[in-house]
């Protein structure tokens, strides 16, 4: 799950402990020989290639918080290319899918459950969203770049940097820990009334589910400010049953918003009890 997103990526996916993979030492390699080196020990790190893409579905049931204010949220994804994205608020269902061709979205607060074609630059994303590997996971056949950039010491620890361009033109950057290999956070700027603004991802909880790996915690937001909003995961299925249903557009289609469409308030709801799971890598 990707993860850069829900990111999801939201974008994901190692055995039930965790060891270090060893150090990277300089050498007479090239740079994509080093690189090469850090996406396999992360690819080992997150339960092995093989496994990485014997997952043909997931599930996932999580709490997006706002503001200590809780709400259901759900993600499903097949392969080879089909996902979907539905939060409940007070009742009221919001939907964002993608069947592999065709993005639509369901949004009951602001449009009365009809149904909409996604945008170009919303399409473009749910497409990376549907990519259950990861951008990580053959990059060079998906059209993707990625420049391993070395390492930063920050006060969390040692990470790894690796810059992803995706195909579609967004880039991020990507800090891997330096010892575990697994993705601890992704910072993206845009531009906003002319100036760059940053954003920040960050990855953590990481729990075993079928000899996989996946982050329990997700928390997204700008950088320096406290708005934040946490993705606390509660439980994953791996290879559920998914039908076509799940991802297919409804019948009745409307346009695209415009840039100036508004939203209405989004009526707060109890959050979840907290998730329970088998711990595969130390907090901290």
């Amino acid at each position: 799950m990707s993860r850069n997103s829900i990111c999801l990526s939201l974008l994901l996916l190692m055995p039930g402990i965790v060891v270090s993979a060893g150090e990277i030492k300089p050498s007479q390699h090239s740079s994509e020989m080093q690189l090469d080196q850090v996406l396999e020990r992360n690819y080992q790190a997150r339960g092995g290639l093989e496994k990485i893409k014997a997952v043909r579905s997931f599930k996932m049931v999580m709490d997006f918080n706002i503001k200590g204010v809780g709400y259901p949220m759900t993600i499903e994804a097949r392969r080879p290319s089909c996902f979907r994205a539905e939060l409940n608020v007070s009742g009221a269902t919001m939907v964002q899918a993608f069947d592999g061709k065709t993005g639509w979205v369901v949004n009951a607060l602001a449009t009365n459950n009809h149904v909409r074609m996604m945008g170009k630059a919303e399409q473009t994303q749910i497409e990376n969203q549907a990519d259950m590997d990861g951008p990580l996971v053959d990059w060079k056949t998906k059209g993707h770049k990625i420049e391993l950039l070395g390492r930063e010491l920050l006060p969390e620890g040692e990470f790894i940097k690796l810059k992803i361009t995706m195909r579609g033109g967004q880039d991020f950057v990507s800090y891997l820990d330096a010892k575990t290999y697994l993705e601890m956070k992704q910072v993206t700027t845009r531009t906003v009334d002319g100036k760059p603004v940053e954003g920040e991802s960050n990855f953590g909880d990481y729990r075993a589910v079928d000899g996989l790996v996946f982050p329990f915690k997700m928390e997204t937001g700008a950088k320096g400010t406290e708005r934040h909003q946490i993705i606390t995961v509660k439980r994953i299925e791996l290879n559920p049953e998914l039908g076509d249903d799940r991802f297919a557009e409804p019948p009745e289609i409307v346009a695209p918003p415009t840039p100036s469409e508004g939203t209405k308030p989004i009526v707060p709801v109890q959050p979840d009890p907290a998730p329970k799971g088998e711990l595969a890598v130390p907090k901290g």
